[in-house]
């Protein structure tokens, strides 16, 4: 531009702002036709020959533009990796396929009855594989929500089976079953849960899933078999805690099978309940508005009159729960060793067991971990512990709480980032995307976690070994906290790794690998059973469905750059609030339109 902005009139000031965001960004917002129109001219001439009018114009449709495109990420995929990502969904898909259940149906065909947690056939003696030939509610629900970014109609069609068969066997007080299988007769019962105790996780997995399927097929029959049945595992969390802000978790099993005594305030289900209570709250509201008879059915249970009469606002309890996590469960090098101390003043004053105590294993021995957890160097680095009790905390990283705090959306783009840079910083994601918990137990930790349990080794299983469905979702989370540079790497470096399983050692979609190269999950141990020493082989099951769910989820993520865990259909989810980096354009588009309101007399362009 040619005009000196240092000398402009008093009454041309009003057009300084967007005359200096004109001069310094010309190459964004003004191209050669505008600065022809600038030059040799005076602002009166300007201001008086509509010359800065059709300059706003032009700039008000770049904003436009430039704000959208803020919105995408600066690296763009290219046509080999959208290639690689096509065959790779191809792949995917069809090793899910692997673990439906089919049941008979009308006319004498058969028809999707659910997904099982894995592909693998049984065979003659292998009993092994029997466990996971049932419709688990944690596994289906986890694959479901990938199987919801595919159109492919079989998928579709066994996740509405899914679902349904778990609601079938929901029990009275509306827990939902750990697992359901069909009898001789092809009709589902359900399973006897794994060790003895409940799966808390399944209630609120249950209903995120259900509120994702009927946003992606809008499948209004399946919404009135299913709305009854997802109010009863509403209710069924509100009326178990203590508090409607969190689901305090009795003595039970997460994924994790009570591998590690998780109990309290487990961050991961609170992840869930924060999800599945702001999932419910959008059902709820379109069934009001669209399907008012439904409300018939359920107008008895004691959470729908809490909601009639005010006492219970998904919406609130959704904006409590984003404070409580910020103020509880997120720790920084600021706030870390403070919060410890705290509760290890607060467990001296209790009368409680000894470390040295094996029968009781839940004890101050999680605070012990705190010298073994580290913050990465460098740039702000956070996390969300594992879980707390005001005598128990577990400062640990756990990767599922962590990857559902930052998928469903409520942590904020810096916490996501520092979540990221902490796991970047301790090689959490060495070899491959992340170990399930850092640090592994060991020690007289190992012994009081797990029970020395063998298959629970540091750096096994469960305990420190490799999940491939985290690793996929974790993908997509790093993706969704703006880092998709990062992700993108990690996606194709993920998959070519995962592809090389399955052709070198047939192990494809694999339920665990070892942290030292990543290569299928073994763990070879002796144990001492009624007297007598036994070898063991305990290997990593293949075929997984929430390894192929995960695996679809991931590339959804990138190939899209969308969010698996968005609401993007029927109950169409606004996530509040705007990122930083769109503040800007946005903020500039209101000033550029307030500038052509003043100048035309006009409200709007």
């Amino acid at each position: 531009m040619t005009i000196d902005l240092k000398s402009v009139p008093q009454k041309y000031q009003v057009f300084l702002p967007i005359l200096h965001y004109a001069d310094r960004n010309g190459d964004k917002m003004l191209d050669r036709r505008d600065d022809r129109r600038f030059a040799g001219k005076t602002l009166d001439q300007i201001v008086s020959g509509g010359i800065l009018k059709r300059v706003v114009e032009r700039m008000a449709r770049k904003s436009v533009r430039l704000q959208k495109r803020s919105r995408v990420s600066q690296k763009r995929l290219t046509w080999a990796q959208r290639r690689k990502i096509t065959n790779f969904r191809r792949y995917a898909i069809k090793k899910l396929k692997t673990a439906i259940t089919w049941v008979d149906g009308p006319n004498r065909t058969k028809v999707p009855g659910g997904f099982f947690a894995t592909g693998v056939q049984m065979k003659a003696g292998a009993s092994t594989i029997a466990n996971y030939r049932q419709i688990f509610t944690r596994d289906a629900c986890i694959t479901i929500m990938g199987a919801l970014t595919t159109k492919d109609r079989t998928l579709i069609k066994a996740s509405r089976a899914s679902l349904l068969t778990l609601a079938a066997v929901q029990a009275k007080n509306g827990l939902m079953p750990e697992a359901a299988k069909y009898d001789s007769k092809g009709r589902p019962k359900p399973s006897d849960p794994v060790g003895g105790v409940i799966a808390y996780d399944a209630n609120p997995l249950f209903i995120i899933a259900a509120a994702h399927y009927f946003d992606k097929t809008g499948d209004v029959s399946a919404l009135k078999k299913l709305f009854p049945k997802i109010v009863k595992a509403m209710d069924f969390m509100v009326s178990s805690s203590k508090s409607k802000l969190t689901f305090n978790l009795p003595d039970g099993n997460n994924w994790q099978d009570r591998a590690h005594g998780q109990y309290g305030n487990v961050s991961s289900i609170q992840g869930m309940y924060t999800e599945a209570v702001e999932s419910f709250g959008k059902l709820y509201a379109y069934v009001k508005r669209h399907q008012p008879r439904l409300l018939r059915s359920v107008r008895g249970v004691h959470l729908i009159k809490s909601m009639k009469a005010g006492k219970f606002d998904p919406k609130v309890i959704v904006q409590r729960q984003r404070k409580f996590v910020k103020k509880h469960l997120f720790l920084t090098p600021g706030n870390y060793w403070s919060y410890i101390k705290r509760l290890a003043d607060n467990f001296n004053k209790m009368p409680a067991p000894k470390i040295e105590d094996s029968k009781n294993p839940f004890n101050i021995t999680n605070v012990l971990f705190a010298d073994r957890v580290k913050f990465a160097r460098g740039k702000p680095s956070g996390y969300v512990i594992s879980g707390m009790r005001t005598h128990n905390l577990d400062p640990r990283f756990d990767s599922w709480s962590n990857i559902v705090w930052m998928l469903s959306g409520h942590l904020t783009k810096d916490q996501s980032q520092r979540i990221v840079r902490h796991v970047s910083g301790n090689k959490i994601d060495h070899p491959f995307p992340i170990k399930v918990i850092y640090p592994s137990a060991y020690g007289v930790y190992y012994n009081s976690y797990t029970g020395r349990d063998p298959q629970n080794r540091p750096g096994t299983y469960q305990n420190g070994g490799i999940w491939p469905y985290q690793g996929f979702y974790y993908i997509a989370a790093v993706n969704q906290s703006g880092l998709r540079s990062k992700a993108i790497d990690m996606f194709f470096k993920y998959i070519g790794h995962m592809k090389k399983l399955d052709r070198q050692q047939k192990c494809s979609m694999p339920e665990w690998l070892d942290i030292v190269k990543g290569n299928c999950g073994r763990s070879k141990f002796s144990a001492y059973v009624l007297g007598r020493k036994r070898n063991y082989d305990f290997g990593s099951r293949v075929d997984m469905a929430w390894t192929s769910g995960g695996a679809l989820a991931a590339s959804y993520a990138i190939a899209k750059n969308k969010n698996p865990f968005d609401f993007r259909g029927k109950l169409a989810a606004q996530r509040a609030g705007a990122s930083t980096q769109d503040l800007f354009p946005q903020v500039m588009l209101a000033f550029i339109k307030w500038v052509y309101g003043a100048f035309t007399g006009t409200a709007e362009i």
